[in-house]
């Protein structure tokens, strides 16, 4: 710009105004600081040519002229450069908005979500972990239905500031959704994550809120699930459901802090190398049937759970217990086989659709013939849908006919089925499926 002016006239151009285009763009790009000094470095450009290249005489005409268009200048970035100030404030308050919770202040689903997307690349990357934690306050609707929809808000709130104030400046807190909360802790190993989840449990339990003593432990409390990236998960949606499952478990007893842990890692300590393989491949085919049926995440894994519970009361031997916990993993895999609109279908199956579905434990015994070390499961995997009186599949046996374990598993499988909600019905509470 300055070798047109000079080109154009030098001291007596009437083009020396261009610079307010650089003027104004330097400010809206780069605010009113920039705007101000490149204003001041156009001013001494101008005035320089006026001192410098003006003859004697008429000086002072141009000088005049340009002290009032360098007023200009000045004058046009400060004001431009205030207003893109108070605009650049107004979008930042705009992106905090939009990522943070409109009632506890931390951030929000949408947020945890691309956060974790990035943690997670970011750990592939530098080869760190990260763990996370998710956080659900017990029986909060009954808190709610009690002490009304308000005091609930300022309950979540209370506890929504005790994580902002127990996390580390790194990690990420964002309200999951309604009264549950998730955490994302970068380069974190499980062990450090458990500590931090048992401080917030310890933190929340040791707070008083409105009302906590109409609460069934007289006190309001969470309950806590941790996983680990890559540890006990491949990816960010296998670390969201491992933390959920965790969760899961922790909610059967409330005010607890729970790990995710999977029966395969059990089982490959039993395996060799082909075996282990296999099994893997026997996860997938059970982590695409949660896929086609909502209500099988998590089923088989709680199976688990219950088997254990349930092994140590009657007191199994060390093998039965195995060939329980096994079976409770793997007995609903031949549903790979059963099309997604019938396992999901949320009214009565027709004759045709439930003769498919009860193939599915024999389908599921030809898909782990392969692994020798299952062959003792075989039996509980084809009569798991039996009936003490005659009337289940896929044989029809009758009483002490049916295999121990698998009247066992039975039990199991029948009571996270009453406890869980299906397309076609409610789930029951823990109180009702263990009268029925």
């Amino acid at each position: 710009f300055t070798l047109v002016i000079l080109a154009s006239g030098g001291y007596g151009s009437e083009y020396k105004i261009l610079f307010l285009f650089i003027i104004t763009t330097t400010t809206i790009q780069s605010g009113m600081k920039y705007g101000i000094v490149v204003s001041i470095i156009s001013s001494i450009i101008i005035l320089s040519m006026d001192l410098l290249c003006a003859p004697k005489g008429i000086m002072n005409i141009y000088f005049e002229k340009d002290i009032v268009l360098s007023s200009i200048f000045i004058l046009t970035s400060w004001p431009l450069g205030f207003y893109v100030k108070i605009e650049t404030n107004h979008i930042s308050d705009l992106k905090i908005l939009a990522n943070k919770d409109g009632l506890t202040g931390i951030y929000n689903h949408r947020y945890f979500h691309n956060v974790l997307n990035m943690e997670i690349d970011k750990a592939i990357q530098q080869k760190t972990k990260v763990s996370m934690i998710f956080i659900d306050i017990d029986y909060f609707k009954q808190y709610n239905d009690l002490h009304g929809h308000q005091k609930g808000d300022d309950a979540l709130k209370k506890v929504g500031d005790i994580l902002k104030e127990t996390i580390r400046d790194d990690d990420i807190v964002a309200r999951y959704g309604g009264e549950e909360f998730a955490i994302i802790l970068p380069n974190t190993c499980e062990d450090e994550a458990v500590v931090i989840a048992e401080n917030i449990r310890k933190n929340i339990e040791n707070e008083y809120f409105y009302g906590q003593e109409s609460q069934p432990n007289r006190n309001l409390t969470v309950s806590i699930g941790v996983s680990v990236f890559p540890d006990k998960s491949a990816d960010d949606v296998e670390l969201i459901k491992s933390a959920d499952d965790a969760l899961y478990r922790a909610k059967l007893f409330k005010n607890r802090v729970e790990r995710y842990s999977s029966v395969l890692e059990e089982l490959k300590n039993d395996m060799d190398k082909e075996e282990e393989k296999a099994l893997a491949s026997a996860k997938k085919l059970i982590s695409l049937i949660n896929a086609k049926d909502r209500y099988t995440y998590g089923h088989s894994e709680r199976v688990v759970f219950y088997s254990r519970i349930l092994a140590e009361r009657l007191k199994l031997s060390k093998k039965e217990k195995m060939i329980l916990i096994y079976s409770a993993y793997i007995h609903d895999i031949g549903k790979i086989n059963v099309e997604k609109d019938i396992l999901m279908k949320a009214t009565p199956l027709t004759n045709e659709e439930w003769e498919i579905l009860k193939n599915h434990p024999k389908g599921g015994v030809d898909i782990i013939k392969p692994i020798k070390e299952l062959k003792d499961i075989e039996p509980i995997i084809l009569h798991h849908h039996e009936r003490y009186d005659g009337t289940g599949y896929p044989d029809g046996l009758k009483g002490q006919e049916i295999p121990y374990i698998a009247r066992i598993l039975t039990i199991v499988d029948s009571f996270d089925a009453m406890t869980s909600d299906r397309p076609y019905k409610k789930n029951r509470t823990y109180l009702q499926a263990t009268r029925e």
